[in-house]
């Protein structure tokens, strides 16, 4: 895809405010997450309890380390929003889920006030509508317009469309399959909004990001991967003790 010169995609100005929007939405979100709520789990018995998987605590400063990148260093802007991106759609997915788990944890716990579900469920929904700005600041400021209109949006790389469909698609159906503590749906829905969807997004913008871009793209992705795989990796050891 050829880009027009004359075009830009962000002024400085814009830039600054975007990242420090983008930075903004992350201590948001995680001010939402670090909030638990109060539940009763046997009878008499109080305790707080947070509905988030661990590795979002690293996704939000690594979204807000990205923002900042945008705002203060203009040489970093399309890398750094391009991780961004990725960060932000993984942020908005956990906060989805965990509306759905603070619904289910209500169901399983008799102790649970509405009032409570209400409050918590809100803040989850905080989370997502936080992960969703930033992921479209971003995803606005990585746009250039291409000299030949739509005829030149077909992608230069288009194995990495492939690629994430691979990704978005066969990794919540392998999890859905293969992991026995959920429902097959839902362990597909769950890892589809967290994993799936975010990794596939970022490995298809692959196939059209230049090289810089491309590669935080495939970086902030392979890292993201390895860090689940980490927390389930911790999970499976922890529960088999």
């Amino acid at each position: 895809m050829t880009i027009r010169e004359d075009v830009l995609a962000a002024r400085p100005v814009t830039t600054v405010v975007a990242g420090t929007a983008v930075t903004a939405c992350a201590v948001i979100a995680g001010a939402a997450a670090a909030v638990p709520g109060w539940v009763r789990t046997v009878p008499g018995e109080w305790d707080y309890l947070w509905e988030y998987f661990w590795v979002l605590w690293l996704l939000l400063p690594g979204l807000a380390a990205a923002g900042i990148a945008v705002a203060a260093r203009p040489r970093w802007k399309r890398p750094a929003a391009v991780v961004a991106t990725v960060l932000a759609a993984q942020v908005c997915g956990h906060g989805l889920v965990a509306v759905r788990d603070w619904f289910n944890t209500a169901g399983a716990s008799a102790g649970m006030r509405q009032t409570d579900l209400a409050w918590v469920v809100g803040l989850a929904a905080v989370v997502a509508i936080c992960g969703a700005v930033a992921g479209c600041v971003t995803a606005a400021l990585l746009w250039r317009e291409p000299t030949a209109g739509w005829r030149a949006l077909r992608p230069p790389r288009p194995g990495y469309l492939m690629a994430a469909l691979v990704v978005a698609l066969g990794l919540p159906t392998a999890l859905a399959t293969y992991t026995m503590e959920f429902q097959p749906v839902t362990m597909f829905g769950q890892s589809g909004l967290m994993y799936g969807l975010p990794w596939g997004a970022g490995v298809a913008a692959s196939a059209w990001l230049g090289r810089r871009g491309r590669t935080a793209a495939l970086t902030t992705v392979a890292i993201s991967a390895l860090l689940v795989a980490v927390e389930y990796g911790v999970r499976t050891l922890t529960v088999s003790w």
